[in-house]
């Protein structure tokens, strides 16, 4: 769920088996106030205090370890289960090229996806002229797409594409960059990973399940760096440059690492033990 809000309070008089799906990123802030040292509003703090009460009534699905050791001591029961795609769908569909280096990235200003730290990132690289950037997703204010202009060799905006058509674009790109402050789990690098690209993303719990770090002895599913880092991903995006100019084969194994850790999250895989939680939990109140 991304918000209990208005429903909290409800959840007592509910008298059916209740599954909570934790979707939301850092439920309640606990990540933020952990990470980032926020201030919680009163709001958040009564919304802890109730799902502490409340918590022995209902079981919870998260999405990262994080969640699971924060939520597992209130809820009745806590599922550690992954999000899913169907990898047949998303699988390498075109070839990436010898001749340009080109990230993909997903454009949205919110405090949460950490675009700013990618733009802050560009101006540590300095001026980039190897480096192509393809953006999706919202489409940019100009003058942000021509602060982007003046630090690499290109960039294109596509705007907001169906899921299934990123299919392409996801394959012929040499890595994703998901710059997150936070985030629990995100399908964008699993779908990424799926096409055979690996990632560039903020370390957080969700990369665990995932993101295997590339050095040059050895391939991996992507590089990580320290949340709202600009410096270390500038950093992160050069070498992994480095590995593709130098045609180094440790990129090349990483392309399909990165393809054969996302079998891991495919809808055969995952959504017949969602299922079954499910159905464990039912059978357990028709038993008593």
């Amino acid at each position: 769920m991304y918000s209990l809000n208005e429903t909290l309070p409800l959840i007592p008089l509910i008298r059916v088996p209740m599954l909570l799906d934790v979707q939301s990123p850092d439920w309640l802030w606990y990540l933020r106030e952990k990470v980032y040292h926020v201030n919680l509003s009163w709001k958040t703090k009564l919304k802890r205090l109730w799902i502490k009460m409340i918590g022995r009534s209902i079981h919870c699905r998260v999405l990262n370890i994080f969640d699971y050791e924060t939520l597992g001591v209130y809820c009745r029961e806590a599922f550690l289960i992954p999000e899913f795609i169907d990898t047949k769908t998303f699988k390498p569909t075109r070839p990436k090229s010898d001749t340009e280096f080109t990230i993909l990235i997903r454009y949205d200003p919110s405090f949460k996806w950490g675009f700013d730290i990618f733009l802050k990132a560009l101006t540590s690289l300095g001026i980039s002229k190897w480096l192509n950037v393809i953006i999706f997703g919202r489409d940019p204010p100009q003058q942000t797409l021509n602060i982007i202009s003046k630090h690499v060799n290109s960039v294109t905006s596509l705007g907001r594409l169906p899921r299934d058509s990123l299919v392409d674009i996801y394959s012929s790109v040499h890595a994703t960059v998901i710059p997150s402050r936070f985030e629990s789990f995100s399908i964008i690098a699993i779908e990424s990973l799926a096409c055979g690209t690996p990632i560039i993303m903020s370390r957080l719990p969700a990369t665990l399940w995932y993101l295997k770090e590339i050095d040059r002895a050895k391939p991996g599913t992507g590089l990580s760096f320290k949340p709202g880092d600009p410096i270390e991903l500038a950093q992160k995006i050069k070498f992994m440059h480095e590995l593709w100019l130098n045609k180094n084969e440790i990129y090349l194994r990483s392309v399909s690492a990165s393809r054969k850790i996302a079998l891991r999250f495919d809808t055969s895989r995952i959504a017949p033990k969602y299922l079954n939680t499910i159905l464990t939990i039912s059978k357990t109140y028709k038993e008593r």
